[in-house]
């Protein structure tokens, strides 16, 4: 349905020095598959997809790769084209609903806005049509007459969901949309997600920061580290054999019952590099208790170290080679 390949994002400084952001970052997403893109803030997860959407400020720019969207390059089309690509093809769901909405418009209005400027629907077609979605959402047509700031939380991230839905998109890219909701709301959202994803055959990217919720909803999990893929394999195998130290350390970092209980909550040491920082070796290796001398000079390439599991790391590597020898 997608694939990213080899896509390297970069920042062009005032100074004119530039600053590469996420560096040749690969993965697919299948028909009806979930992709977590998890990470630390500032690793590049939001702005891998806003390079998807062609929503990157002017300062930033992609500086090689491929996005195929059903085998297209949709990189290669004129900006007309490509902007017909978004919200009929591709959809985003932004992290923060309160300022991605108008609050001098009506949630109506925000709705109609959608049919408007993409579709030939009268004004009656589209309020049937919005009325369905609303259902999808679980929201009363009462909100329709709201402005965003009238809703609570939940409610808005539905908004912003109904928004990305209407015009019943491939590919769904959900950008933290739980981000400062309460626990209930959270798994809401999440079993929402999931429900329309079913029913509409969808394909979702699911970008977080918590292992959690990526546990919960996806069925591959991409790990990034200061815009560089650190690991990437099924879900159930990254949390039951993580092969990469960083991976290690945040479910390590997961609150757990025991944690609540008094235990002291694991932290992982050190502050990441900030974005588009330039270094060598292994991005992760000031922060990591099993760095060598190979980590600081080279930067490890990602393999296939178990089926359909991979990782960057020279530590994992050996292990993982080790551990055939001893099987052999």
């Amino acid at each position: 349905m997608l694939e990213i390949k080899n896509l390297s994002v970069c920042l062009k400084s005032k100074a004119n020095k530039t600053y590469t952001l996420v560096k040749n970052l690969s993965y697919k997403l299948e028909a009806g598959q979930t992709v977590a893109i998890v990470g630390e803030s500032g690793c590049g997860k939001t702005i891998h997809a806003l390079a998807i959407m062609g929503l990157l400020p002017p300062n930033i720019k992609i500086s090689q790769g491929e996005i195929l969207l059903e085998n297209k390059n949709i990189l290669l089309l004129p900006p007309k084209e490509r902007r017909k690509i978004n919200g009929k093809d591709i959809a985003l769901v932004f992290q923060d609903a309160l300022t991605s909405l108008n609050p001098v418009m009506t949630i109506r209005e925000h709705l109609l806005e959608v049919f408007a400027d993409r579709t030939k629907l009268y004004l009656d077609e589209a309020e049937e049509e919005i009325s369905k979605i609303l259902q999808q959402v679980e929201l009363p047509e009462r909100v329709l007459d709201s402005y965003p700031h009238q809703l609570s939380g939940g409610q808005r991230q539905r908004i912003m969901i109904a928004l990305a839905l209407i015009l019943n998109p491939k590919v769904l890219i959900a950008d933290e949309p739980t981000t400062a909701l309460d626990e209930d709301t959270q798994k809401q959202i999440l079993a929402l997600i999931k429900k329309l994803q079913k029913k509409r055959k969808m394909s979702v990217i699911f970008i977080t920061h918590d292992l959690m919720l990526a546990k919960e909803i996806a069925d591959k999990i991409c790990v990034l580290y200061s815009g560089i893929k650190l690991e990437e394999g099924a879900s159930n195998d990254i949390f039951a054999n993580p092969l990469h130290p960083y991976t290690y350390c945040l479910i390590r970092s997961i609150i757990t019952e025991e944690t609540v209980k008094g235990k002291p909550l694991f932290e992982i040491q050190g502050m990441p590099a900030k974005n588009g920082t330039r270094f060598y070796g292994c991005p992760f290796q000031n922060r990591c208790k099993k760095t060598t001398k190979v980590c600081i000079k080279f930067q490890p390439s990602l393999e296939e170290l178990r089926p359909k599991h991979f990782a960057a790391c020279f530590w994992a590597k050996s292990v993982n080679s080790q551990r055939r020898q001893n099987e052999l």
